[in-house]
Parts: C-alpha cells; sequence; structure tokens
C-alpha cells in the first residue's frame, strides 16, 4: 500500500515495528563519522560549562 494512502495510526504501528527490528539488530547499524564526533562536542561542551541546571 503506498504510503500516501496509509491512516496515521498505520504509519505510526509501521514506524514503531522498524524502530524495535532495527533496535535488536543495533550492532550491524553503524553511525556516521559525524555522529560521533557531534557526541564528542557536545559532551565537551557540558563538562566545560559544568553540571546542567545547576
Amino acid at each position: 500500500m503506498p504510503l500516501a494512502r496509509m491512516r496515521l495510526t498505520e504509519k505510526l504501528r509501521a514506524m514503531v515495528a522498524i524502530w524495535a527490528d532495527l533496535s535488536r539488530n543495533g550492532e550491524q547499524v553503524q553511525s556516521p563519522g559525524w555522529h560521533q564526533r557531534e557526541l564528542c562536542k557536545r559532551d565537551d561542551k557540558v563538562k566545560s560549562v559544568g553540571e546542567i541546571g545547576g
């Protein structure tokens, strides 16, 4: 069935099923290099500012 013809609830169920399948096989999904670099930048920023909300 084309996506345009699916109801919202059907689309959401499909997304949940896809996400559940991907998360069961997370080791097979490789994050792009930019993602790790961005996580490190944000981690460094948090460390330099101190405790969040404090």
